[in-house]
């Protein structure tokens, strides 16, 4: 089975639950919120060729994110920045500084970055973002399983 092509790894990933983040680099997976060895993080490491996962903090210590606490929020500076806003005044900042915005229950009016509330999205299930090159594409477990009474 070699030299079969690999299909392009999201950007993003989120769990079912939307307890879980991760931040998917050419070099690891990055959770935010969790610690490695959850069941979502176990699952995602397997689905993308067991790529090493790491916490923020280590990812912070490795240079992969900038973080800043006092504000509540992490860039990734990929060929698309991310950025995951925990509080408003974050999230208004971080619309100045990154393409996609991942925040939780936090609503903005304007905005040149995409900005994508988790909290809202939850009965699409898990969902993985993919950069297209021009924006974002949103694969979501009801996208695959589709809507039919058993699903609800």
């Amino acid at each position: 089975l070699t030299g079969l092509a690999r299909p392009p790894m999201p950007l993003v990933l989120v769990s079912g639950d939307k307890g879980s983040v991760g931040l998917v680099t050419p070099e690891a997976l990055v959770l935010v919120g969790e610690r490695p060895g959850n069941f979502a993080s176990d699952l995602w490491q397997q689905s993308l060729g067991g790529l090493p996962v790491f916490s923020l903090k280590e990812a912070q210590a490795r240079g992969m994110v900038d973080c800043d606490q006092s504000r509540s929020a992490c860039l990734y500076k990929g060929k698309q920045k991310v950025a995951i806003s925990q509080t408003w005044e974050a999230v208004i900042e971080d619309c100045a500084l990154a393409d996609l915005v991942i925040t939780p229950d936090i609503k903005v009016e304007s905005c040149q970055a995409h900005v994508w509330d988790y909290s809202a999205e939850a009965a699409q299930g898990a969902v993985a973002i993919h950069s297209t090159g021009s924006g974002f594409r949103f694969e979501t477990v009801k996208d695959w399983r589709g809507d039919r009474p058993w699903t609800r």
